[in-house]
């Protein structure tokens, strides 16, 4: 199938699947072997309906027969046309502000192909690490399409996101001089916030007053203030309080305190933004009770936000590669298109004896 002119999305493979539309990723090259002091059997497991709301499944049973003949388990398959989907909704969400640019953090499913798919939407690329800026940059992603965010990050990886131009966003104040020491300060710096008390996270990421990621408010009107004083031009914001999080007006409550430290710093510092980015923490309803979240509620709520206070004083636009906010949407995006493929040990022997102390 490789030369055959077909409009169905290829997986990422290069074969299709007639009737459904899934990319099989082999996410884990690691095949399930069996112990041999046990009679046992490998059993596959196929749901016939989804356990998560408003997921249902995009192949049948003998799609999956087929395709583990062929890729050994476990393995992760990913519906390619919902999660363009799902990306596209995003931006549609957000079209209110020109530039509006999503970045996909890396982190959350290290696969080039996914990569690819999300940079041919328009979004680029949230990386933490030097394996990350080498995968975007092997995916075609380069320049301020790479938004670098690490912490306690080694000189190597400074340089390497210096040389593609990244944008680096630095989420500790003593890393202002490590980096003009070890690779030199760009035109164009981030820095990470910690609100603090002012906002609360949620059980999966934690509160933000018990973490030590990113710059108190003091130390970014000190920070700004020294990357000013030595040359830098360009400014941009940055902050990441949740994970998994469906509740909409959350999200306006985070820009509303972005906005108004942005107004802050501003006219304190005489400084101009470029951009700010919102963060991600976007979530999906693991559980039978729970909705996914409204994305044109979130976006009106962050558009009230941004007329309130930067439109009113006079500091729009706020611009991110063209204008923009950012949200990095892994979860939403890529998580409710994806499923685990994965055989399970059924022990048979009536003379089986448990392994381990009982």
């Amino acid at each position: 199938m490789q030369g055959a002119q077909n409009t169905e999305p290829r997986g990422v493979y290069g074969h299709t699947l007639s009737g459904a539309v899934c990319s099989a990723t082999q996410q884990i090259s690691v095949r399930v072997v069996p112990f041999r002091v046990f009679q046992q059997s490998l059993t596959t497991i196929f749901m016939q309906e989804s356990l998560m709301p408003g997921k249902p499944l995009p192949f049948t049973k003998n799609q999956i027969e087929k395709i583990i003949k062929k890729y050994p388990t476990p393995f992760h398959l990913y519906d390619e046309k919902a999660i363009r989907e799902n990306a596209r909704a995003f931006k549609n969400a957000f079209d209110w502000n020109e530039g509006f640019k999503e970045f996909f953090a890396v982190k959350a499913a290290p696969n080039p192909y996914l990569v690819r798919i999300l940079h041919k939407e328009g979004y680029g690329a949230d990386c933490s690490s030097l394996a990350e800026l080498i995968m975007a940059q092997k995916t075609g992603i380069t320049g301020e399409e790479i938004m670098f965010s690490s912490n306690d990050t080694p000189v190597e990886d400074f340089l390497l996101a210096k040389k593609l131009k990244a944008i680096i966003n630095l989420d500790d104040i003593s890393h202002i001089a490590y980096l003009e020491k070890y690779a030199g300060l760009p035109s164009l710096i981030c820095f990470r916030y910690n609100p603090g008390r002012l906002k609360k996270g949620n059980f999966i990421i934690g509160h933000p007053e018990e973490a030590k990621y990113g710059f108190t408010r003091e130390q970014l009107f000190e920070g700004y203030k020294i990357c000013k004083e030595k040359g830098v031009k360009r400014f941009g914001i940055h902050t990441m309080v949740a994970s998994n999080e469906l509740d909409a007006h959350y999200f306006e409550e985070t820009a509303e305190i972005l906005f108004t430290l942005i107004a802050d710093i501003s006219h304190k510092l005489k400084i101009k933004f470029e951009f700010v980015n919102i963060g991600g923490g976007v979530g999906i309803p693991y559980r039978p009770e729970q909705k996914r979240i409204d994305l044109k509620a979130m976006s009106r709520g962050i558009k009230k936000q941004y007329d309130k206070i930067i439109v009113a004083n006079g500091l729009a636009p706020i611009n991110c590669l063209r204008n923009a906010a950012v949200i990095s949407p892994a979860h939403m995006v890529i998580w409710l298109p994806a499923f685990c493929i994965l055989k399970t040990l059924t022990r048979n022997s009536p003379d089986w004896i448990p392994a381990w102390p009982t």
